[in-house]
């Protein structure tokens, strides 16, 4: 037989393969991004109670010195705060779900386009 030429049994097996490597390999990256999430929502949960601790804790400090005229400014402050801690979750939330459905659009996709032998 010539080199790079393959039996004729050889080439659809190497096609099964490769095939389900890819599609074993996306499935893989799936599952280490979700494991990733997971992770991800203990620690975030962990930094909103601390996050919130430590506000509630600046807010008492204040209110013991704080006059009437301070109230309103520190409140915005502290809404601000909030606001922009949010933002920046929910952008973090998306950029990571994003990623996990393209990963799944292209599971599904290699799934519906099997090698012809299969």
């Amino acid at each position: 037989m010539q080199r790079g030429v393959m039996a004729p049994e050889a080439h659809p097996a190497q096609a099964a393969r490769a095939w389900l490597e890819a599609v074993s390999s996306v499935a893989r990256e799936m599952v280490d991004i979700v494991e990733g999430l997971e992770q991800q929502a203990d620690e975030s949960r962990n930094l909103h109670t601390a996050m919130l601790e430590d506000m509630a804790e600046q807010m008492a400090e204040f209110a013991e010195t704080a006059t009437v005229a301070d109230l309103r400014p520190a409140l915005k402050r502290y809404a601000r705060g909030l606001r922009s801690y949010l933002r920046r979750q929910r952008l973090e939330s998306q950029a990571s779900l994003k990623d996990l459905r393209c990963r799944a659009e292209e599971l599904a996709d290699r799934l519906e386009r099997p090698p012809s032998i299969l």
